[in-house]
């Protein structure tokens, strides 16, 4: 249960066959967390100390992680912090080459890198310090996010390197498509496979996506065929092409990728 994967560019991951294997202040940690429901979970073990902890909340706005982290200082602690990562100060003017909007390879879902406050920063997420190394880590860690810039300065691909995952981001530019171009995407989609049915529809100049019997979502755009909740994230809709034109319709969120739709009518 504990042998980690290994993906097939050879990263070993942390993640095994149901739990994570990593290590907290320097002690191998055999661990999972979980959410769903109003509730959230996490259980650790640290073979070394013999010890193991099992957090149940009763509230999805709780962190059982931290919780759980914060017994093990208190039962076996002080453990030794670990060391301080090799940062690195990087002028604002170079910061800038890694600002951009990212689309994920695998999933089309979006990022965005920008400069707040001198330092840059993952929209709506981590601080991203710049590593001697030429990576940069978000946060305390230990997420890791490498850029390829042309030779002129501009980004072009992103590696989000985590414990259990690589995701691979290409550097897209905003869009403003046109009223043609959004009346391309209108009419009815079905899924035989879901067994579900939208509508892509323009209202007010504004995209949306609507389905019976009251579910109306405001989008917005993101990159060339690509939507996005008017707020927040976490899912994307996006188009694809034939010889006759826009002929698909797909739907990704974080645990669903890529549903397709054909059209039934316009």
């Amino acid at each position: 249960l504990e042998r980690q994967g290994v993906l097939m560019n050879g990263h070993r991951i942390a993640y095994a066959l149901g739990v994570e294997v990593t290590t907290y202040k320097g002690k191998r940690q055999v661990a999972h967390s979980g959410s769903t429901g109003g509730y959230s979970t996490h259980l650790t073990r640290f073979p070394e100390l013999k010890l193991s902890i099992a957090v149940l909340c009763n509230g999805s706005n709780s962190n059982p992680t931290a919780l759980a982290l914060r017994l093990v200082d208190e039962i076996a602690g002080p453990l030794p912090a670990p060391p301080a990562p090799d940062t690195v100060a990087m002028p604002v003017a170079e910061l800038q080459k890694r600002v951009s909007l990212w689309r994920d390879e695998a999933t089309h879902l979006s990022a965005q890198t920008l400069i707040e406050s001198g330092a840059l920063r993952v929209a709506g997420g981590a601080l991203l310090h710049p590593l001697r190394d030429g990576s940069f880590l978000a946060a305390a860690g230990p997420i890791m996010w490498q850029f390829e810039l042309t030779a002129d300065g501009k980004p072009v691909r992103a590696r989000r390197r985590g414990p259990d995952s690589d995701q691979h981001f290409i550097a897209e530019s905003p869009w403003v498509p046109s009223a043609a171009e959004l009346e391309a995407f209108t009419g009815d989609w079905h899924s035989d496979e879901a067994e579900a049915s939208f509508t892509f529809a323009i209202e007010n100049g504004q995209a949306m996506l609507k389905q019976r019997p009251a579910t109306r979502e405001l989008l917005r755009p993101l990159y060339r065929d690509h939507f996005g909740p008017l707020q927040g994230g976490g899912s994307v809709i996006w188009f694809t092409r034939d010889a006759n034109g826009v002929s698909t319709m797909h739907i990704g969120a974080s645990r669903m990728r890529d549903m397709p739709f054909t059209r039934v009518s316009r």
